[in-house]
């Protein structure tokens, strides 16, 4: 899980969308929390094993992402308390943060009228208060029941005399009328800037297969009640536990906006923004590339120096664990983003794996495309229309500045690999970056069939990274006649090794040897370069 994205409500809150990635992304959030936490995962199993309560384990830590967004003082009511699972957790969790929580519980506490008990006459409310006693909550901070039905004159008001309050969790009746009717009076009680929180409520959403959504009749009330009321804005989704907000008056004191109104404004105004796509009259070029487990900021220059300077371009990145601004922006900026886990396996290290993912693209693309750049992003920038110098043959490679055997591990990888024979053949030759390849589509397509047969043959480990091996043996032993090995970085230049005086900054671009390639590719290991890239302005899309 990517660092501080999904570690608090309020950053759920920024990311959140009805889509199924998100939905297992904030669910296994949750579940991460509740099972790095010995009282959170302490207290769900003594629930369990004593049947205090129901609910996913997760929802134990969206309940603390609840608690951590409290004030210092809150109230708290609970629809539908059975034995005190929930309201023996808040009360806990406050406790634990120093926070005073004013916590208020419904129930007929019968057992009778419960819908996972069918014991009438048991005095549920004293297993309230032997949890509460478990949990070690002080007597002055335990909860206040209220006995009765959510529907009793006489319990509406008693509530309405304690509230607002900050969270209202609705968990009674399954019926779709009487829940239509507690969310309409409940809701009413939500304090300004509040979460109103139910279970069972997430039918119609696109969760996760694994994923149980809930109660259609939950959902119907939902949609009838509150998705027209425009005081509550939803939150996010754990499994079928929602989240709303009440809006406040103030838009000051209005809660964050939601996912699909977050503001990235983009360096071209409104009516130039740019995205990626090809057009009408020409077969578009295709980028084709590989990301996982990258905040946007570290590929942000990637893909903004893409749109400044590229035409007709269609790009499309393999994915695997990128946090959620990276996807919304992909959807605003007309990126294809295929799921890279399928093609992930733990007898084969994803370097290798990423040219399996192209040429199942390629092979379910034919004759879209009419070039092809296949590029690594953390470390590529672009100041220029990579397609648009003339390609002296059908695949271009990149040579970096330095022989195999000047590096002593990429000769003893090819000996490993091919053999002292063709490691010595090609010993003298520059090192081939199998970082980036540029080429036309069939041409591509020849090169990605012929190493990905290298990388899957049986005569090596395959979670060794030997891709740039398999690389060097076909572009210098082999010398397919589809292939030129570039010399001089007229379209790329791969500057790891590149001696520091052949390199410069000049009108805004980076320079070797007085030009400047359209594509530079490991930029970041000069120290002045990175400085340049962090502060221009062509390489952010966000303000």
């Amino acid at each position: 899980m990517l660092p501080n994205e999904f570690s608090t409500l309020a950053s759920i809150d920024q990311v959140y969308r009805d889509k199924a990635r998100v939905h297992r992304k904030t669910y296994d959030a949750a579940l991460g929390i509740m099972q790095r936490s010995r009282a959170l995962l302490a207290h769900r199993e003594y629930v369990a094993k004593k049947l205090l309560g129901f609910g996913d384990y997760a929802f134990h830590g969206a309940w603390s992402l609840l608690i951590d967004a409290m004030p210092e003082t809150f109230r708290f009511l609970e629809i539908g308390v059975y034995k005190g699972n929930i309201v023996s957790l808040v009360g806990m969790l406050a406790y634990a943060r120093g926070k005073n929580a004013f916590v208020v519980g419904v129930s007929p506490f019968d057992g009778g009228a419960d819908r996972y008990n069918g014991f009438e006459n048991e005095d549920c409310s004293a297993a309230v208060d032997a949890l509460e006693e478990w949990c070690q909550i002080p007597l002055a901070r335990r909860a206040r029941l209220i006995h009765g039905r959510s529907q009793d004159h006489d319990v509406r008001e008693a509530c309405r005399a304690s509230g607002p309050y900050d969270i209202v969790f609705l968990d009674g009746s399954d019926d779709s009328r009487r829940f239509a009717s507690d969310l309409a009076c409940y809701g009413q009680l939500v304090a300004e800037g509040g979460y109103l929180v139910t279970y069972r409520a997430s039918a119609g959403l696109d969760l996760p297969p694994h994923l149980w959504s809930g109660s259609a009749d939950i959902a119907r009330a939902i949609a009838t009640v509150l998705d027209p009321d425009p005081r509550f804005r939803h939150v996010a989704a754990f499994g079928h536990m929602r989240v709303w907000t009440k809006r406040a008056d103030d838009p000051g004191l209005a809660a964050t906006l939601s996912a699909a109104e977050i503001p990235v404004p983009l360096r071209f105004a409104p009516a130039e923004t740019r995205r990626f796509g090809g057009t009408p009259d020409r077969l578009p070029d295709l980028v084709i590339a590989f990301v996982a487990n990258y905040h946007f900021t570290e590929i942000e220059h990637f893909i903004a120096s893409l749109l400044n300077h590229g035409q007709n371009i269609h790009l499309t990145l393999f994915a695997d664990n990128m946090d959620e601004i990276f996807h919304i922006l992909a959807e605003r900026l007309n990126i294809e983003v295929v799921d890279a886990r399928p093609f992930m396996s733990p007898d084969c290290h994803i370097v290798n794996s990423r040219f399996r993912m192209y040429q199942d693209y390629l092979r379910a693309t034919p004759g879209r495309w009419r070039n092809v750049l296949v590029s690594d992003v953390r470390d590529v920038v672009f100041q220029a229309d990579p397609f648009a110098i003339p390609l002296p043959a059908p695949v271009v490679f990149a040579a970096e500045d330095l022989p195999n055997n000047a590096v002593i591990s990429a000769y003893d990888w090819i000996v490993e690999r091919y053999g002292h024979e063709i490691a010595d053949a090609i010993a003298t030759d520059p090192i081939i970056c199998a970082g980036t390849t540029i080429g036309s589509a069939d041409g591509m397509m020849n090169y990605i069939d012929a190493i990905w047969s290298e990388i899957a043959s049986d005569s090596y480990d395959h979670r060794r990274t030997f891709d740039q091996i398999s690389h060097n043996y076909i572009a210098s032993y082999l010398k397919p006649d589809w292939g030129h090995i570039d010399l001089t970085d007229a379209i790329i230049a791969t500057i790891g090794v590149t001696k520091p005086d052949r390199i410069a900054i000049a009108d805004g671009r980076i320079t070797v040897d007085g030009k400047a390639p359209p594509v530079v590719h490991q930029w970041d290991r000069k120290p002045n370069l990175v400085a340049f890239i962090r502060q221009s302005p062509e390489m952010h899309l966000r303000s």
